[in-house]
């Protein structure tokens, strides 16, 4: 487990394209749904307190 950071690392510098290809997609989505979220906590947050 400590050395999946550098393994990573390894593959990518080795073969960007086929590293990108094996990368799932939600690994790559999830910082959009993150925000997302955060977005509407504080959205629905707001409207309470503006009530």
């Amino acid at each position: 487990m400590l050395t999946k950071p550098h393994r990573v690392t390894e593959e990518m510098k080795k073969d960007l394209s086929h590293f990108l290809k094996s990368m799932p997609i939600r690994i790559l989505t999830k910082p959009y749904r993150v925000a997302q979220e955060i977005g509407d906590i504080l959205h629905k947050e707001k409207d309470k307190s503006g009530r």
